[in-house]
């Protein structure tokens, strides 16, 4: 006598692809959306930030009578929304055209304002920026805030550049 081979219904068989394309459709989403979320969540955070460099108070300058070849000075940064801010980035260009970035937090080693409305100085060492690059008299500065995601610092669009005055101070 012969036995009849019976395979799985169709059914079944229909049920088990459609699974197994979930499944797949799941393991591969897990491995793209870290990259949306970075793209969507980038503006959204960026834009609850809002600082400027503050030129009134008189407390941005560089002191020109400093006879270092990369003149001391400071800046002073107005928080008017601070948002999810976790660091900032501090973008200061020489008169010989050189430009360094110094992290607030690892190269200044300060910390970020934590409160809205609230006017920061940060001191700008003029050996430590000849060390970072710099070879002339710093001329204009800018800042960019920094947001947290998916663990990794993503910097925001910075402020407008803007001109460092001398300041002459004699000790």
């Amino acid at each position: 006598m012969m036995r009849q081979k019976r395979g799985i219904s169709d059914l079944i068989a229909t049920v088990l692809m459609v699974l197994i394309v979930i499944a797949a459709v799941g393991i591969i989403w897990s491995a793209i959306s870290p990259m949306f979320r970075t793209q969507l969540d980038k503006p959204l955070l960026c834009s609850q930030i809002e600082l400027t460099i503050n030129t009134e108070a008189g407390y941005t300058w560089y002191n020109d009578s400093d006879v270092s070849p990369v003149k001391n000075g400071s800046v002073m940064v107005t928080s008017e929304k601070i948002g999810e801010m976790k660091d900032m980035q501090i973008m200061i260009r020489d008169n010989a055209g050189k430009s360094v970035t110094l992290k607030l937090r690892d190269d200044l080693k300060q910390n970020i304002s934590t409160a809205d409305y609230e006017d920061r100085t940060y001191s700008l060492n003029g050996s430590y920026l000849q060390v970072k690059g710099l070879t002339g008299t710093p001329t204009t500065v800018r800042v960019a805030p920094m947001v947290m995601i998916g663990g990794k610092k993503e910097t925001c669009q910075p402020t407008e550049e803007v001109t460092l005055p001398a300041f002459s101070a004699v000790i």
